[in-house]
């Protein structure tokens, strides 16, 4: 629970390497998971990230209401090793929360459930006013 307004600011570089494939690699962006809380206003610019499952940009996953709101990530996120998933340029996974106004132009590389903006999207979550431009690789 919580929230965060970014205000408008950017963090630039952020390097974020958790590649082993153990539980311990799950969640990871810039918030590992968010539950019934709230990130809006931010901005990453150049960000590398790379976990095992559930990674994303601004989040790893995003649950039980929270809201993901006027954000947005520029870079790399790469979900690594055989069953990688839920891989995403702005979040990895979201379930019955929201995504509003907000893009990644970052690429993004995982082997299943792999998007764009989003990786995977379940429950009553909804993805509104919101883009992404980025490549998009899906290995086998």
């Amino acid at each position: 629970m919580g929230s965060l307004d970014g205000a408008g600011h950017v963090i630039t570089d952020l390097y974020i390497l958790r590649s082993v494939t153990q539980s311990s690699n799950y969640n990871v962006g810039l918030f590992g998971a968010v539950s019934a809380a709230t990130v809006e206003n931010l901005g990453l610019v150049d960000a590398n990230i790379t976990g095992y499952r559930y990674v994303g940009g601004v989040a790893g996953r995003a649950v039980n209401g929270s809201a993901i709101r006027s954000t947005y990530v520029t870079g790399s996120i790469v979900g690594v090793t055989e069953n990688s998933g839920f891989v995403g340029g702005l979040v990895g996974y979201t379930e019955d929360s929201s995504v509003q106004a907000s893009y990644a132009t970052s690429s993004v590389t995982g082997q299943s459930d792999t998007g764009g903006l989003v990786g995977g999207v379940t429950g009553t979550s909804t993805v509104t006013g919101s883009y992404a431009t980025g490549a998009v690789s899906q290995t086998d």
